[in-house]
């Protein structure tokens, strides 16, 4: 890897600064650079982060390195990702940094499950571990994107994805499973941080969060059940005989039958 890189940069075909823009941190996170792009081990990484000096003014250096962070939740199997975070030397301006898209580190992490279960990376990594260290500093739980889309709204919208990245067959009553541990997590990580799990719920209703959207799915056309059948999924709180006891669940549907609840082809 390092070798690869050694030699594009040598002949100019990769830019480590690519896309950068004083004063449109946004800009940033659909830049082409090397270091918003990487793909690789941490130790690579932060090899190339030391490979050339990078001029950020100083006024945007947090903001630089946050939307590296951010990007590169996408960037698989994840290994990079450890690297780029352990470079941002504020954690609170992380934590509430946003890109153009209005969404922050915690949107992706709530988004990118597509490891062997939702919450945990391909490469192993536990992302809630990462969502605890931005809810110590300030992270907004209830942060909306340019969308109106809550973190917990977008991972709905988005979770069609990781059940089709799993390759087996789903129907509306066996893949709210496939998020229930996520989601109990969830939970347990907002009582932690003292935040009370029912105020959560009643904020997040308030934000729509109990209204059918579409699924986001991958453009694959192969798949009759994704060709023909429009698949749509709610967030459900269901609240319990204790006073903070909060279950919540994403319901799913298709638009060829009721919505709530529906059911998709075998």
């Amino acid at each position: 890897m390092r070798e690869t890189m050694r030699v594009l940069l040598d002949h100019g075909e990769c830019e480590i600064q690519q896309g950068y823009v004083p004063g449109e941190a946004g800009r940033w996170n659909y830049s082409k650079s090397a270091l918003h792009y990487f793909r690789g081990s941490p130790e690579d990484y932060l090899w190339l982060a030391q490979k050339e000096n990078i001029y950020v003014p100083k006024d945007d250096q947090d903001d630089f390195q946050a939307s590296i962070v951010l990007q590169q939740t996408w960037m698989f199997p994840n290994d990079s990702f450890t690297a780029a975070l352990s470079t941002v030397s504020d954690i609170a301006h992380l934590a509430t940094f946003r890109d153009s898209d209005g969404r922050t580190l915690l949107h992706n992490l709530f988004s990118s499950n597509w490891g062997p279960e939702a919450g945990i990376w391909m490469n192993g990594d536990d992302v809630f571990g990462t969502i605890q260290k931005l809810l110590d500093n300030g992270a907004d739980v209830h942060a909306c994107d340019i969308s109106g889309r809550s973190p917990l709204m977008y991972a709905a919208q988005q979770s069609l994805m990781f059940l089709q990245s799993k390759g087996l067959e789903w129907s509306a009553k066996t893949a709210p499973a496939a998020y229930s541990n996520f989601l109990k997590r969830w939970v347990t990580l907002l009582e932690s941080s003292g935040i009370k799990p029912r105020e959560y719920a009643l904020r997040e209703k308030e934000l729509g969060a109990e209204e059918t959207v579409p699924c986001n799915t991958f453009n694959e056309y192969s798949n009759p059940c994704i060709s023909k059948w429009s698949w749509y999924v709610r967030v459900r709180f269901n609240h319990g005989q204790a006073s903070d006891e909060l279950q919540i669940e994403f319901e799913y549907s298709c638009k060829e039958k009721p919505l709530m609840p529906g059911g998709w082809v075998g």
